[in-house]
């Protein structure tokens, strides 16, 4: 676990998705984990390769596109992807 946090301080980009959740959440039943994003390229698709649903915030550049628009850009797969237009909690 030392040398995940260390490798994320440094350099987070370079780990796969699957390997930040572990270093930060242990080990978690993937049907457990719901991955929040607002990149179809890299949030949502880091998400789908690690076998998690996710969310895809239509924030900041994505404000105003359209589920049709989005529809290509989202990875292929069996995995969830849902989309909202903000969150609050």
């Amino acid at each position: 676990k030392e040398e995940l946090e260390a490798q994320l301080k440094k350099d987070p980009t370079s780990l796969p998705f699957e390997k930040i959740i572990m270093c930060n959440i242990g080990n978690p039943p993937p049907l457990t984990v719901l991955a929040i994003g607002d990149s179809p390229e890299h949030d949502i698709a880091g998400a789908a390769g690690a076998g998690l649903d996710s969310v895809l915030l239509r924030t900041g550049i994505l404000s105003g596109a359209d589920e049709a628009s989005l529809a290509s850009r989202l990875p292929a797969g069996n995995r969830h992807v849902f989309s909202l237009a903000e969150l609050r909690w």
